[in-house]
């Protein structure tokens, strides 16, 4: 996922070449998708970009102020000033939050923390398959990846926001993250290693690609 930045307007954008003749643009909902063919350059692609931000940025289609994405799922958000908590009833999601805390931060690192539990012992099982030894989960709001391994000091960083796509994601990038300690760069024995421990990462990883981070 890429980023343009001009005039205080930041269009993120999504480019997947083709064999088309014409290039086209897709309007998602928080990117834009772009569709280049093989006789249009990046450069010029860039330039009406450039020339077309305001129009282009007002066409991508971010979640309402009023629609809250947790696993996946679109709920009607309901804000109430006090100590945080939250709860779902049917399609509601009722937040209790006070003025200045970030309550999708909040609700997202809760609910990615009950997850990690509830899989906890089926991913130390899968680890101990390929001798991958579990290690401390740190739970944070990144811009720009959804998690990373600390070599070093030997744990994972997870980023919340992958509470707000469907679980499968979650379990995805932990297993990513799990196969770097045996693997550091991402080279042909990585992803012979994240197979095993996740068969499905191509389709997960490429629909990732597509996703924008962003609250």
């Amino acid at each position: 996922m890429n980023v343009l930045i001009k005039a205080g307007i930041a269009l993120p954008y999504q480019i997947i070449e083709t064999t088309n003749k014409h290039s086209y643009f897709k309007f998602k909902e928080g990117y834009l998708e772009i569709h280049l063919s093989k006789s249009m350059k990046l450069n010029d692609l860039l330039k009406k970009l450039e020339a077309n931000i305001v129009s282009y940025y007002q066409k991508i289609k971010p979640v309402p102020a009023n629609k809250f994405l947790l696993w996946g799922e679109k709920y009607n958000l309901v804000l109430k000033e006090g100590l945080f908590n939250y709860q779902i009833k049917e399609n509601n999601i009722f937040i209790t939050s006070a003025i200045n805390e970030d309550y999708r931060a909040l609700v997202y690192q809760d609910a990615l923390k009950n997850y990690l539990k509830a899989i906890e012992t089926d991913v130390k099982q899968t680890l101990f398959k390929y001798d991958i030894n579990p290690v401390p989960i740190k739970l944070k709001k990144l811009k720009s990846k959804y998690g990373s391994y600390h070599r070093g000091k030997n744990y994972l960083v997870l980023n919340v926001l992958l509470a707000s796509l469907e679980k499968e994601f979650s379990y995805y990038v932990l297993m990513h993250e799990y196969a770097h300690q045996k693997v550091a760069n991402h080279q042909k024995e990585f992803y012979q290693l994240l197979k095993k421990l996740y068969p499905n990462y191509l389709k997960l990883d490429q629909a990732l690609k597509k996703t924008v981070i962003h609250f």
